[in-house]
This record gives C-alpha cells, sequence and structure tokens, in this order.
C-alpha cells in the first residue's frame, strides 16, 4: 500500500489572543484553511480556520479573543 505525503508548510510566526505565540501553517495542497499551533501548560493545541473572505473578520475575532487560563 501507498499513502501519499502531504507537506505542512510554515507560514509564519504569530501572535494570537492575548500575547499568545503560535505557528501559523497550511498542508501543502489546501489553503482554504489556515492551521495555528501553540503551546500552553505543557499542551499542544492546533486551531483550524478557514480562509474564506466572507468569514475572515469572524475568524480574526475568534483568534483575538483566545486567552491563557
Amino acid at each position: 500500500e501507498v499513502y501519499a505525503d502531504v507537506q505542512m508548510i510554515k507560514d509564519q510566526e504569530v501572535e494570537i489572543g492575548n500575547g499568545i505565540k503560535a505557528i501559523k501553517y497550511h498542508f501543502e495542497e489546501n489553503e482554504e484553511y489556515a492551521n495555528y499551533m501553540f503551546t500552553y501548560k505543557n499542551r499542544i493545541y492546533y486551531i483550524t480556520v478557514s480562509n474564506n473572505e466572507r468569514t475572515k473578520e469572524i475568524v480574526k475575532q475568534f483568534l483575538d479573543s483566545i486567552t491563557e487560563c
């Protein structure tokens, strides 16, 4: 059996929410979604959000609302 290789491409390091440093990345053949990865209290979190122009403001509000608890 052969499985396709999917490459993760790092776009940039960004700050989301209240000072949370995250890595923004996308998968090689899917730029429809943006992915964010960050650590907090020794746990790794992944967030996938739409890159759709229609939802751009809602996604920004969501990312800005993330806080460290």
